[in-house]
């Protein structure tokens, strides 16, 4: 993707998160080629002629990681002139949220390999110096807080979870997601105040039964203001 300063290529880049094994997990793929050749980074690559960015983003996700099919939205544009050597590109990067227990990922395209990586982790490395080619190293800390402010607000976390799940189930998603633990009980009463939980059964446990909850509704939808958790203190 080599381009014109006067004429800037465009791409879009996806930060999809997903929790796995007890973490908070993001999505990268090693590069084949150069720039960056066998550097991490986030799934990408340029916009066709023919497709809009939310299109291209869906792609490159699907072509390099063989994820699709999952809930998506715009995070930011990154402009800078420098972030990539082949030449001006414009990224419009993309929020996606994955239910990792339902997807195999299969590298492709010009991916080498496509793997999770435990979120914080990355990003304590990030702390000490460059990890992932690019610039998405910055990407990521921004995508990183939007994950953290988009589970605050609204229930997306339907799109990281199974189609069941328990109280403790959800709870361990958001500690994750948001970054701060939460007492059982008050994250309880605050989850069932949102009005978009539903009761579908229990759950053997070799004691008392869990019981199992689903989203009545699988689609984003802003949370009441007495359920967003920077007042669960």
């Amino acid at each position: 993707m080599v381009s014109d300063p006067a004429h800037p290529k465009v791409a879009a880049d996806v930060a999809a998160f997903a929790f796995l094994e007890g973490a908070m997990q993001v999505l990268l793929v090693r590069r084949r080629y150069e720039p960056y050749e066998s550097y991490w980074a986030l799934p990408g690559g340029g916009l066709h002629p023919d497709e809009t960015l939310e299109q291209a983003a869906e792609r490159e996700l699907r072509e390099e990681t063989g994820v699709s099919d999952v809930f998506m939205e715009q995070l930011a544009t990154f402009s800078e002139q420098d972030r990539d050597p082949r030449g001006r590109v414009i990224s419009c990067c993309y929020l996606a949220l994955v239910d990792g227990g339902r997807v195999s990922l299969r590298p492709g395209s010009d991916a080498r390999e496509a793997a999770w990586r435990p979120l914080e982790e990355l990003l304590a490395e990030i702390d000490r110096g460059p990890v992932l080619a690019f610039d998405h190293d910055r990407i990521l800390q921004y995508a990183r807080r939007r994950l953290a402010y988009k589970l605050e607000y609204q229930n997306v976390a339907w799109s990281m979870l199974p189609e069941r799940f328990t109280m403790s189930e959800l709870r361990h998603v958001y500690e994750a997601g948001i970054g701060r633990a939460f007492e059982p009980n008050n994250f309880r009463r605050i989850a069932l105040g949102w009005g978009v939980l539903a009761e579908a059964g229990e759950r053997p446990t070799g004691g008392r039964p869990a019981t199992i909850y689903r989203f009545a509704e699988r689609e984003p939808r802003i949370l009441a203001e007495s359920a967003r958790y920077r007042r669960a203190t």
